[in-house]
This record gives structure tokens, sequence and C-alpha cells, in this order.
């Protein structure tokens, strides 16, 4: 890797300077009275709207050895930005969301723009067949993105070619910025594609003292870098100097870098490089999704999920929904299975009831809910207020009848319940009738209550009464509330259901923000070429859960397998050729909650398996992160080669000391 020239010591401007204040840091899951990072604790809380103000703040903060964060939308749930304690400088970069067009495609490479001129643009088809390069702000949301991506955001200026394109792969929402979205390894489902970070292609970045980096690989087809470095530096040279821009500076402020292992570092960072300004992100054309759903049990998925022949891997897209609790009157664990399809766009949409441009595009982008009928996963079901409300009428309605059929025929736990069990399962109980109806009116009496209460989120009131049920004795109910929030948000679905790409990818409700704040979890990656990932959900994930159920601690969560194909990023947790991310997550107020995800941590890293840098990982350590990586000293070497990065340098933090995120 080639040295770098030294940055400048100051930066002036007659033009105003970035704004700053010393507001709160609040993230989405955060209680609003509980600010992650309370007002006033800040030095400086920066707002920058362009490159050069970036550079200004970075500037500034070295003159007195300050320390200096970036921040996106705040979905991460873990201290990748900064600790709950941090006092020094924090940047909120959701100012710098435009669509750039002074480096592409003015400073790429002859060969690389004939290539894409050649190609064929046709919905349906990957990467391999047709794609382009964007070129967009740091702070942009994936929400901003792919609607300005399929033509709907024209205030944002044209897309390639006039046409609309799409990600190739995103996770479940899109509030987050996309920035934060790779620098953390977030993923799909997308079983035979790599994960987020494997679309950056490029990344400007404003690194320690000030310099100006862009890092490129080596190859984006045909053995040639997307730019020329000197057209790239020229184009780079004009954001700091430019008019306005409150800066000034030159080309020796620049930074050019093209290098597979370099750009494979910055793709998942986790902030430690520097301050991420812009990104180049390869995407495709438009396309369609096409789910269907279908409820089993694990006993009958899991083999499937192991045997390489299984049709549950022919599909574009694989997710397999667990409930951790075995149904009261068996040992069978319920499961929903969703698979995706891609589909060509047709030629008009109007006749095809596809509704998710008029729902997530334009102005509705990040404003409105799915657009589905449909909610896409256990927390954004429960954020529904409807849904949750209705589910704990529906289950005092059930337990009232169950308790005046069990003192009038002394009818079984099975029996009673027998409603809200699948079709044909048969049921058998062991409690007589008279404390089975005392039982169920007190189960009737209490959803009555938290259903009509108005005060509090609905997962207040989820949790709450889950509690509730485990401390008088009845955690055999758990498996049913589970169900009956995991069935009113994942409907089965025997034809195919389709929409536009990001209509199905995104499955966020923002419009709802009854429970947002409400949720943790973590993710967790293993190899799926084995049993590791079964392995884990058996002998961790339900004991874990029956063991905290004993204790009469409840845990109302969800458990998640998704997988992918291996990153190119040096700390991707995406690190097998089949990987296996398994999610649980659930409400902060279930009493056994925390217990739960930081004994799973553990016993995850234990197993082989990597932990998600984004969600919860307050279990890791520096030792874990050199077993789970092999590749942490190139990316180490790559730090000290881009910054000329020393411990506890500009953008250190106490998090990346402890899990050894330092050169």
């Amino acid at each position: 890797m080639p040295a770098l020239p030294g940055a400048v010591a100051s930066c002036s401007s007659s033009s105003p300077g970035p704004r700053r204040d010393t507001a709160a840091f609040v993230r989405l899951h955060d209680e609003d009275s509980k600010p992650y990072v309370p007002a006033g604790q800040l030095r400086n809380h920066w707002y920058p709207e362009n490159v050069a103000q970036v550079r200004t703040i970075v500037l500034d903060a070295a003159k007195t050895n300050r320390h200096v964060r970036a921040a996106g939308s705040g979905w991460a749930l873990s201290p990748a930005v900064c600790d709950a304690g941090w006092r020094e400088d924090l940047i909120d970069t959701r100012a710098l969301n435009r669509v750039r067009t002074d480096v592409l495609p003015t400073a790429m490479n002859r060969q690389v723009a004939d290539a894409l001129a050649a190609m064929e643009y046709r919905s349906g088809v990957d990467h391999d067949q047709c794609h382009t390069f964007v070129h967009v702000g740091a702070g942009m949301r994936i929400y901003e993105l792919y609607s300005w991506l399929d033509g709907q955001t024209p205030s944002l200026g044209p897309t390639s070619k006039g046409k609309a394109w799409a990600m190739g792969t995103m996770g479940g929402a899109g509030g987050q910025s996309i920035t934060g979205a790779f620098s953390t390894s977030t993923h799909g489902g997308d079983q035979h594609a790599a994960p987020l970070p494997d679309s950056v292609v490029a990344v400007e970045m404003v690194g320690p003292g000030g310099q100006l980096l862009w890092i490129q690989g080596e190859d984006v087809g045909g053995g040639i870098p997307l730019c020329d470095e000197e057209r790239v530096r020229a184009a780079l040279a004009r954001q700091v100097i430019a008019p306005g821009s409150g800066s000034d500076g030159g080309t020796d402020v620049i930074g050019v870098i093209t290098n597979d292992d370099a750009l494979n570092s910055v793709r998942t960072a986790v902030g430690r490089f520097g301050v991420i300004t812009s990104v180049v992100l390869q995407v495709i054309p438009q396309y369609g999704l096409a789910r269907k759903r279908e409820r089993t049990s694990w006993a009958e998925v899991r083999n499937r999920l192991t045997s390489v022949s299984s049709a549950l891997f022919d599909s574009r897209y694989l997710r397999v929904m667990v409930n951790p609790y075995p149904a009261f009157d068996s040992e069978q664990h319920h499961v929903w299975i969703e698979q995706r399809e891609m589909v060509p766009v047709p030629a008009e949409t109007g006749e095809t009831g596809w509704t998710g441009r008029k729902m997530r595009t334009g102005e509705r982008a990040g404003r409105a809910g799915p657009a589905s009928g449909a909610k896409g996963d256990f927390l954004a079901t429960i954020c529904s207020r409807n849904g949750v409300r209705e589910s704990l009428l529906t289950i005092a309605e059930r337990a009232e009848d169950g308790a005046r059929k069990a003192v009038g025929a002394g009818l079984l736990v099975g029996l009673v319940f027998a409603p809200l069990l699948p079709p044909g399962v048969a049921g058998s109980g062991v409690i007589v009738s008279s404390e089975l109806a005392v039982a169920l009116e007190l189960v009737a009496a209490r959803a009555k209550q938290l259903a009509a209460q108005n005060t509090g989120s609905v997962g207040d009131l989820l949790a709450d009464f889950a509690n509730w049920m485990v401390e008088q004795g009845h955690g055999w109910a758990l498996s049913l509330l589970v169900d009956a929030v995991v069935n009113s948000g994942q409907p089965e679905l025997p034809q195919p259901d389709v929409d536009y790409s990001y209509a199905v990818m995104d499955m966020f409700d923002y419009a709802d923000h009854a429970c947002v704040t409400d949720g943790d979890s973590i993710e967790v990656a293993f190899d799926a070429s084995g049993t590791a990932h079964v392995d884990f959900v058996e002998r961790n994930i339900f004991t874990a859960a029956a063991d905290l159920l004993a204790r009469k601690e409840a845990v109302g969560v969800y458990v998640t397998l998704r997988f992918t194909s291996s990153t190119r990023a040096l700390l991707g947790i995406e690190r097998w050729t089949q990987s296996c991310i398994i999610e649980v997550a659930g409400l902060k107020r279930f009493k056994g909650l925390t217990t739960l995800l930081q004994r799973l941590q553990t016993e995850a890293i234990k197993a082989g398996g990597t932990v998600h840098w984004g969600q919860r990982n307050d279990m890791l350590t520096a030792p874990d992160v050199t077993r789970s990586y092999p590749e942490l000293p190139r990316w180490r070497e790559s730090l000290r080669q881009i910054g000329g990065g020393r411990p506890g340098d500009q953008f250190s933090t106490a998090f990346t000391r402890l899990v050894g995120l330092e050169p």
C-alpha cells in the first residue's frame, strides 16, 4: 500500500463553519427520557453539510487532541458509535445525504465507463449481467437511497440511463444510514448473495489529521479499478476549496488508495478509520420479489436446514422464524418459513396490484407503514397497536370461554386452548378443571386490563402481561403469546405475494412509534455448511429460554435464521461460504431478556460464531475478536497504513480498545 502525503496543519475559511451544539445523542431504541448520551455531556455535537465542513471539524479536534466519532441514524444497539460516557466530539452525518456527481463519471476509468454503457438494462437480472455505480453521501438513509434509485425522488437528480435501479440486498428495515449499515456488516437473507458491505466499491473519508481519502478496490471488472487516481484527486480537491464549502486546501491534503485490503478493511470498519463522507455502491436494475410463507415445526425443518440438497436453499431468499417455546401440549416449536424469488418488473405495474412504489417512495419514504398488510417481523408486529391489543383481547376471550368450559365440562388445558393451536393438533393436559378455570379467569382479566390501557407503549403492555403470567405460574402461555403475535404479522402465503424489491425487503413501520424504543437483540453468525447453526438453536437458545422460564423469568423473544454467502470485508461477520445469521430479539421489559442475550453471546463465541457489530455485543472482548477473525492482522495493517493509526488516536473509543480494534 503506498504511503500517503502528509496533511496540512490548518484550514480556514471566511464562510460559516458547521453548526454545533451539545444536544443529546438519542438512538432509535432509547427512551426519550433516557438518551444514550445526555444533553450537555458532549463537548461538541456537530452537524456538517459537506465534506469540507467534516474536515474542518476533524482538524479543529486534532489541535487539542480531541477524539471524534460519527453517527448515522442511531439504529445501532451496540456502542459502535461511541460509549455512553462519551464526552468529546460527535458528528451527525444525516445532512450528508445528497447524490454526488463530482467524481462519477468524470473520474471513472474509460474502460469501466464503456463496459457500463454496453450493458443491456434488463429487470430481473443480477449484477453479473447488468449493474451501475452510484455515488451518494454517507448519511443517506437506505429508504432515501432506494426511493431515489427507483426514480421517485427527482429532487436528488436523475438516475443512471434514466432507469430505475435497486439494491441487490438489504436488511429488514431502511432507516439506517447506508454507511452505518455496511460499517457494522448488516446483511439480508439473500442466501446466494454477499451481504451489504460487498456492494461498496469505493469510500471517501476524512482520516486522522483531516486528510481526505479516496479508497477503492483494484478491480471492478476486467482488472481495472473504478477511477483514475489523478482525476479523483482533482475532483476531491474541488470539495475542499469550493466556495462556500467552509474550507480551503489543495491536492496535498488528498490521498487516493487503490488496494483491495484497504477497501475490505473500511467496508466493515466500525468507525475506526475516520469519518466516511460518501460511498460508491454497485446497484442492479429494479426488480420485484415474490414471497411465500408456510408454517411448520422445528422438528420438520431442522434436518432440511443442514442438507445441501434441500429445496430451501434453492430460493433467492430464506428466513426461518422459530418460537423458542414449545407448544404447551407438545414438544413442538412452531416455525414460519419465508422464501423469495426475483421477478422482472412488468412494463405496466398498474394492473399487477403492486403498491410498494406508492407506499414506500417519494414523500412517503421513511414515513409510512409496510406496503403489504403483513408486518415484517416480531418487533414490527408488536409495534402495531391494534395487532397486540387484538391479540390480548383474543386471548382474554378464549380464556373466558375456556374457563366456562372447564367448569361446565371439566375440559383439560389442551382442549380448552385448541383454537389457539394449529389445525389437527391434539390436546392433552394435567390441570384439573377447577384449577384451570381459576387460572383462565385470571388470564382473561389481566389481558383485558392491559388491552384497555392507553398509557405506555404497546410493547410495555405485552411485556407486563407476559411477566405477570410467568410470575403467576402460567409460563405455558408464553408459547401461545409468541404464536399469536407472530401469526398476526406472518400469515401464511401459499400463493406468492409480489411487489417492488424495496417494498418486500423493508418491512419496518415508520408510521407507528408505539414501541420502537422497547427492543433489544443480538445477532450471531455461524458456518451453515454443517450443523453448528441448528445446534445453537437447540442446545443454547431452547435450553436458555427453558432455564429462565423455570426461574419464572419471562423472555418473549423470536428467533430468526437468515442465510448469506461470505463477505470480502475483513471484519464481516459473514465469514463462511454459506453463513447463517441467527437473530434473537425481544422487548427490554421482559425480565429475563438481558440475561438471555448475554448468555447467548458468550455461548455463540465459544461455539465458533461471530457477533454482529451493530447489535448488542456487550460480552465481546479482544481475545474473542482475535479468535473470530483470522484476517484481523490485515485489517490492523490497513489501519496503520491508511491513517498512521496508533492506539488511542483520534477515532479510538473505549469500545474499540476493549475489543482490540486498534493498530
